[in-house]
């Protein structure tokens, strides 16, 4: 396992401006459950953590390992490792020229975004979860479909209803300052979180989003997974929604 992604001095740099950047844009747009994730794990702008390190203050906090991984896993690869609590890293840092908004995913986006609400118990739980329907259907493109975009409108650009107001907990927000800008403009739709309509909206890859969907708790979560289950068996079976 790789210690580090190799901490030059020039990632070293990288990494101080995109966390100072983000911890600054995420004051008062980010739920207390990430960055009480954030304090946990000891991350910090001045030191880019090595796997080993933040691997064991993940599994002190939750239970939790990462693996560092070379580029995109297969669907198969990428659940069986959530379903063992391990979370894939990739181990390379964006460009400078990808400060707003990283066209892939990278050892920022994973570990900042990521890694943070793996500390948190219910979040965890319906990772969890999505992990074992997923590898029940890992051969059928249209669950695994369904499955993607319930990971997409949650896991990486959902937001959370707190007495507090609107706060983001997806990992493609809390990474991204350009998305954090995004979300929060008046002409940006806030949809509530309802597992057939999130089913029914495509995301479109690469691109800011005209609308994004609210939950109201991470429990919510947890106490929708059976009609998130349900739903994905029903259109597994009637085939692909478009």
């Amino acid at each position: 396992m790789p210690e580090s992604i190799g901490a030059t001095r020039h990632e070293t740099e990288t990494w101080s401006i995109l966390f100072e950047r983000q911890v600054v844009g995420l004051q008062g747009k980010a739920c207390d459950e990430f960055l009480d994730g954030v304090a946990v794990l000891g991350l910090d702008a001045e030191i880019i953590p090595t796997f080993s390190e933040l691997g064991d203050r993940l599994e002190e906090a939750s239970g939790w390992r990462i693996d560092p991984v070379d580029g995109q896993l297969s669907g198969r690869d990428y659940w069986q490792l959530i379903g063992n609590k391990r979370f894939p890293v990739v181990p390379t840092l964006r460009g400078r020229d990808e400060l707003d908004h990283a066209r892939e995913p990278d050892f920022f986006h994973d570990v900042f975004g990521h890694i943070p609400l793996l500390t948190h118990p219910p979040y965890s739980a319906f990772l969890r979860d999505m992990s074992t329907i997923a590898l029940q259907r890992i051969d059928d493109k249209t669950a695994l479909k369904k499955i993607g975009r319930i990971y997409k409108w949650t896991i990486e650009y959902g937001l959370i209803d707190t007495p507090a107001g609107l706060r983001v907990y997806g990992a493609g927000l809390a990474s991204s300052s350009k998305e954090i800008e995004h979300v929060f403009r008046d002409d940006v739709a806030k949809l509530p979180y309802e597992p057939r309509t999130v089913l029914l909206t495509p995301h479109t890859p690469a691109s800011l989003q005209d609308a994004y969907f609210v939950i109201s708790s991470f429990d919510q979560l947890l106490q929708t997974f059976p009609e998130v289950e349900a739903l994905v068996f029903q259109t597994a079976q009637d085939g692909p929604l478009g």
